[in-house]
């Protein structure tokens, strides 16, 4: 995937206003670009997708410029 594409997508989903009420952990940037992984990366499904997560967590940073990765557990 091209880096420029990646950094364009990160730009326009920081323009966004997160909808969320209060103060979310995660930024609306970072749950829109790891749904931009998800499907970019072709995973069947969100748990096939967290299944890879902690293998993906340095590629997740460095492509997809996600800062904060939180994985549910259990």
């Amino acid at each position: 995937m091209q880096m420029a594409l990646v950094r364009a997508v990160r730009r326009e989903f920081e323009k966004i206003p997160d909808p969320r009420k209060g103060r979310p952990q995660i930024s609306f940037a970072d749950a829109a670009m790891s749904a931009f992984a998800m499907f970019s990366l072709k995973d069947p499904s969100h748990p096939a997708f967290e299944k890879h997560w902690s293998a993906r967590d340095h590629n997740l940073h460095a492509l997809y410029h996600i800062f904060y990765i939180e994985v549910e557990r259990g």
